[in-house]
C-alpha cells in the first residue's frame, strides 16, 4: 500500500512537471509571436497544476471505465485545456495499441482550442510509430494553419503512410505544403494510399 502511494505521488509529480513545462513553453511561444492571454482565442480558467492533474486523471478514469463519454470529457477538460493537453498526449502515447481508447483521446484533443494543444501535439508528431500518425490527424482536425506549420519540417519523410496523413492534415488546415504530398500519394505504388488520396 505504501509502495502504491509512493508510485502515485511520483506520477502526480511527473504530471505537474509536464503541465509546468508546457505552460512555460506556451508563454515563450506567445512572447515570440506577440500573442497574449488577453487576445487568445481560448478561454481557460486559472487552475493549479496539481488540481489540473487530478481533474484530468479523474476524467480519463471515467473515460476508460465507460462512465464518461468523449463529449463529456471534452466539456470537463476544455476549461483547463492548457494544463490537460500535455497529459492527454502522454496518455495517447500509452494507449496507442488500444484503438477505441486512442481514438477517443484523438477526438478529445481535436476538440480543444488549438492554442492549448499546439505544443504537446506538435511535439508528438516527432514521436516514432503510430503516435505521430495520431498527432498529425489531430492537427488536421484542428483546422488551424498556425499549428499546421509544425508539420512542414516532416514533409520529406520516407514513410508513405505518414506522408499521406501529413498531406491530409496540411490541406485540412489550408496549408499548401500538403498538396505535393497528396500528389505524390496519387502516384504511390501502394494501392490503398492511392485510393485514399483520390477520395
Amino acid at each position: 500500500e505504501k509502495q502504491d502511494l509512493l508510485v502515485k505521488r511520483i506520477n502526480d509529480q511527473e504530471s505537474v512537471s509536464k503541465i509546468i513545462d508546457a505552460t512555460v513553453r506556451g508563454i515563450e511561444q506567445r512572447m515570440k509571436t506577440g500573442t497574449t492571454d488577453s487576445n487568445a482565442t481560448d478561454h481557460t480558467e486559472a487552475v493549479k497544476p496539481a488540481d489540473a492533474a487530478t481533474r484530468t486523471s479523474e476524467t480519463l478514469l471515467g473515460l476508460k471505465t465507460g462512465k464518461t463519454t468523449p463529449d463529456q470529457a471534452t466539456a470537463e477538460l476544455k476549461p483547463i485545456a492548457r494544463e490537460a493537453a500535455p497529459l492527454l498526449v502522454e496518455e495517447l502515447k500509452r494507449a496507442a495499441l488500444d484503438p477505441k481508447y486512442s481514438n477517443q483521446l484523438v477526438a478529445i484533443l481535436s476538440s480543444l482550442p488549438a492554442e492549448a494543444v499546439r505544443i504537446p501535439v506538435t511535439d508528438a508528431v516527432g514521436q516514432p510509430g503510430i503516435v505521430r500518425i495520431f498527432a498529425a490527424r489531430i492537427v488536421g482536425n484542428l483546422h488551424d494553419k498556425e499549428t499546421s506549420k509544425a508539420l512542414e519540417s516532416y514533409t520529406t519523410t520516407d514513410d508513405e503512410d505518414f506522408r499521406l496523413v501529413l498531406g491530409e492534415a496540411l490541406v485540412s488546415c489550408r496549408n499548401s505544403a500538403g498538396i505535393p504530398l497528396l500528389l505524390h500519394c496519387l502516384g504511390s505504388t501502394t494501392f490503398s494510399n492511392r485510393v485514399i488520396a483520390i477520395d
